[in-house]
């Protein structure tokens, strides 16, 4: 599961090679704001597998605490992506 942040808009996708992308918007924390939060549930919802949403509310939880349990992919002036293992 990849979390993108600094994108132009908040989605739940599947790469090409069929993991989950959760693309996070703008620089705020998915949980900052109950209607952000709520939108990128309901787009959750649509895409992911009650095994990948199992994953997707832990991650949710651990990235607004700011936890180290993230594997750093990328770091660049416009967007920050991380993947997450399936361990958390």
């Amino acid at each position: 599961m990849l979390f993108v942040q600094g994108t132009p808009m908040t989605a739940v996708v599947r790469g090409s090679t069929g993991e989950p992308v959760i693309l996070l918007s703008g620089k705020q924390s998915p949980t900052d704001g109950e209607r952000s939060s709520d939108d990128l549930v309901r787009a959750a919802l649509a895409v992911l597998d009650s095994d990948e949403l199992r994953l997707f509310r832990a991650t949710i939880k651990k990235l607004s605490a700011s936890s180290p349990d993230f594997q750093f992919v990328e770091d660049g002036t416009v967007l920050v992506v991380y993947k997450v293992a399936k361990t958390i």
